[in-house]
């Protein structure tokens, strides 16, 4: 896990800019701060839409990190 951790660093924003990490680094610090306040609903629709999304986006990142880390061996 380290090496994709090393990659994720070495590579620009750029390269992952598809990837709407703002909002998901929004969504995580308002459940875990404001759990008391969660809308079942909101977190439901967004457990739904947004986290497989970005499970697949991450999945493909990492096959491209993966990638480049071979051809470079």
């Amino acid at each position: 896990m380290e090496k994709i951790q090393i990659l994720l660093v070495k590579h620009s924003k750029k390269k992952t800019e598809y990837l709407n990490w703002r909002k998901h680094i929004k969504n995580r610090n308002f459940y875990v701060h404001v759990y008391g306040a969660i809308n079942n609903r909101r977190l439901n629709d967004y457990l739904q839409r947004e986290v497989p999304q970005l499970l697949d986006s991450l999945s493909q990142l990492k096959a491209n990190l993966n990638k480049k880390e071979h051809d470079h061996l």
